[in-house]
């Protein structure tokens, strides 16, 4: 689970880094189910900033569960 939410991390990172370098949001390249209006230049990074923060907060909360799940599982493992 830990592992996962690392994973999503690391793919929002990617994507606002695409955002950062392009100042364009959504970037060129990307798949959008819908047209949206386009973001550029501040709005663009500003997009990118508060999706490295999501990020960030849910890589340090996904290394964060791994150890608690491997001590749950022992305490489970334990009781077997």
């Amino acid at each position: 689970m830990g592992l996962s939410m690392v994973g999503v991390a690391t793919w929002i990172a990617h994507f606002c880094w695409r955002i950062s370098t392009t100042q364009v949001y959504p970037p060129p390249g990307s798949r959008d189910i819908k047209p949206k209006r386009v973001l550029r230049g501040t709005s663009a990074r500003m997009f990118a900033l508060v999706g490295y923060f999501v990020a960030a907060t849910l890589g340090v909360t996904g290394l964060a569960l791994i150890p608690v799940v491997w001590r749950l599982l022992a305490k489970l493992g334990a009781h077997a």
